[in-house]
């Protein structure tokens, strides 16, 4: 009689957790659908963008070899991405990735162009108590223009942010992976 129980509980529990993760994942990719619409309507030569998401599955060599480049890794063999397509013919990508922080994940998005060049950056999700710093955008915008090529070294090319170190470099590692992920996929046919 108490296994039933215990099973109905922990059951229970899961279904619970599994309903949590569902909108935690829906109300990211509404963070990250409002933060598409503020690049877009930013653009210079406004285009209308109209992006198209999709679940992207790194294939093993892909992920070791942007795994090895960077050394961070990534949480899961496939990211959310969305692109997009400019009349003048300039392609979009976004990479919605995650980095460790001290302890936590720390939940970013990247938007970069066929290049590799960092056109926007954002923190979506911070769960760590201290350096929320980084979510801030004026400590973004040091990325925009980045090439995958430029060095990301926190306290030379990065400002450093006090109280906020482990994030710091999670993050200058995870823009520069996201961006190198963004160039492939921009570079991609479909």
């Amino acid at each position: 009689m108490n296994f039933r129980l215990y099973l109905i509980f922990f059951f229970t529990i899961l279904l619970a957790l599994q309903n949590s993760l569902a909108e935690s994942i829906s109300l990211l990719e509404k963070k990250a659908k409002y933060e598409l619409a503020q690049f877009s309507a930013s653009l210079l030569e406004k285009d209308s963008l109209h992006w198209r998401a999709d679940k992207y599955s790194l294939s093993d060599s892909l992920k070791r070899a942007l795994e090895n480049e960077v050394r961070q890794g990534f949480f899961r063999s496939s990211v959310h991405i969305w692109r997009a397509h400019a009349a003048s013919g300039m392609a979009y990508c976004a990479v919605l990735d995650n980095a460790i922080g001290k302890t936590q994940p720390i939940t970013f998005l990247t938007i970069t162009d066929t290049s590799g060049i960092i056109l926007f950056t954002s923190v979506l999700v911070y769960r760590e108590a201290y350096g929320g710093a980084v979510k801030g955008s004026a400590w973004n915008r040091q990325f925009f223009g980045k090439k995958t090529r430029n060095a990301y070294r926190v306290g030379k090319d990065i400002d450093g942010i006090t109280g906020a170190t482990l994030s710091v470099n999670a993050l200058a590692k995870g823009y520069r992976k996201a961006a190198l992920l963004g160039k492939f996929i921009c570079q991609e046919k479909n």
